[in-house]
């Protein structure tokens, strides 16, 4: 991710021009970095946790404007009675950063449709920093330290938060009893603690011994439900995951397909290039 927006020229003039001392604006790129990469596993699984709670469409590996809105609106920083963290302000950081057209022939592409991959994710990441403590507030003068302030803020509003939703889906839930509701709201966090989870309720001899009893039906189950452009990868896509659901007549108020969405989106790893392993 890093190694595409570095080789962005317009992305490094930005992170240069935004240094108050114009002697410190060599380095300005590298001290950016740095702050970016102690909290890389952080951000990205932050991206993929919001990029997954849409629960319609066909591609969690991106985050729609809606998700993205949703996250700024969930850390406060979109304020209208504010001169530079507007509603609008937000849209315009969006605007700029879908970068589709810079992705080479033959890799993902995000169609400039208001959709971010991961690595223009972190571009608005650091826009947004700078929109925020640099022209805003005026509490940092370089992108650096704003995104050191901003991931600061977006940690402390995530660990605040019971959960991703919206109106509608509070309105769904809304005569549930207590534990049915926490069942049926997405969890927030800043770490990404899915290996401790594996370790937890995947990796014993519970869980062992149930898969091998069951192994030969799973494995017909997964064999015949291969999507028919992917089979050549051996892999189920979020489509089929969503049919198979839908057979078995799994989804109800407590169990939704924006749930279903994060499921699939959890149980994936992480890949270094987006644009060509996804």
């Amino acid at each position: 991710d890093w190694s595409r927006l570095q080789g962005s020229e317009r992305f490094a003039k930005f992170v240069q021009k935004q240094c108050a001392d114009k002697n410190q604006r060599e380095g300005a790129l590298a001290r950016l970095k740095a702050v970016l990469s102690a909290h890389a596993r952080s951000l990205s699984f932050v991206f993929m946790m919001f990029s997954a709670s849409a629960a319609d469409k066909n591609d969690v590996s991106m985050m729609r404007s809606a998700e993205f809105n949703i996250l700024w609106k969930w850390a406060g920083l979109i304020d209208e009675s504010s001169k530079r963290c507007k509603q609008s302000d937000f849209d315009s950081i969006l605007i700029v950063t879908d970068a589709s057209d810079d992705v080479e022939e033959g890799g993902a592409s995000s169609a400039k449709d208001g959709v971010l991959m991961r690595f223009e994710f972190l571009e608005a990441f650091v826009r947004i920093a700078v929109q925020r403590f640099v022209r805003e507030s005026m509490e940092c003068n370089e992108a650096a330290t704003a995104c050191e302030k901003l991931i600061a803020t977006l940690a402390t509003a995530l660990e605040e938060h019971r959960g991703i939703g919206d109106e509608a889906h509070a309105a769904t839930v809304a005569n549930l009893r207590q534990s049915q509701r926490e069942r049926a709201t997405l969890p927030l966090c800043w770490d990404d603690k899915r290996n401790e989870w594996r370790k937890r309720y995947l990796y014993n001899k519970g869980c062992d011994d149930m898969v091998r009893a069951h192994l030969t039906r799973l494995d017909k189950l997964y064999k015949k439900n291969i999507s028919r452009d992917r089979a050549k990868s051996r892999l189920w896509t979020l489509d089929v995951w969503i049919k198979v659901l839908e057979q078995i007549d799994f989804f109800d108020q407590t169990f939704t397909y924006q749930q279903a969405c994060y499921c699939f989106c959890m149980a994936k790893m992480t890949v270094v290039d987006e644009v060509y392993s996804r």
